[in-house]
């Protein structure tokens, strides 16, 4: 068994950028000697380049969507606590949710409606070759809400829910 590396190894988001920024300049060699190929009547080898700058251009693009998205997670290393939530009874079925999320000074509050709670959170978990070099796990909190135990009520009783990805 290969022991996990003890380490907080993360692609800087520069990285990110170098990345898109090189793959564009290819893109706009490729458009160039494109032109290039064009003004020589060569159209077969025009045409390859052509597709070789939309590739380009195309992983830049995908490469700087990735960087956003991910940007958008939270570092999860290991076992950690990344939120608390404290309950105050306000009557039947209500309740008052007070949130707070390690990592950020401030809390806030939610009205519940039900029995029961469900925090929902993306996470992004990296498979073994990466996880081995030492990526911890994203996450990103979505949604808070009240949950009846009861179905008949889940259907049909006010529902409580919170966007907490904003």
């Amino acid at each position: 068994m290969i022991p996990k590396i003890a380490a907080d190894i993360s692609i800087p988001e520069p990285v990110f950028g170098l990345i898109s920024v090189i793959a564009l300049l290819f893109g706009g060699l490729f458009i160039f000697l494109a032109f290039s190929r064009i003004r020589q009547k060569k159209p077969a080898r025009a045409g390859g380049y052509t597709l070789l700058s939309l590739l380009s251009v195309s992983g830049a693009a995908l490469v700087l969507l990735t960087a956003l998205n991910i940007n958008s997670y939270q570092r999860l290393s290991y076992e950690t606590v990344i939120a608390e939530l404290h309950f105050s009874r306000l009557g039947p079925q209500r309740y008052l949710a007070d949130l707070r999320i390690t990592g950020i000074d401030k809390h806030r509050q939610f009205e519940l409606r039900g029995d029961e709670w469900q925090l929902d959170a993306r996470v992004i978990k990296w498979q073994t070759p990466i996880a081995l070099v030492g990526f911890n796990s994203l996450y990103r909190l979505e949604r808070l809400q009240g949950r009846y135990r009861d179905i008949a009520l889940e259907r049909e009783a006010p529902r409580s829910v919170f966007a907490l990805n904003n």
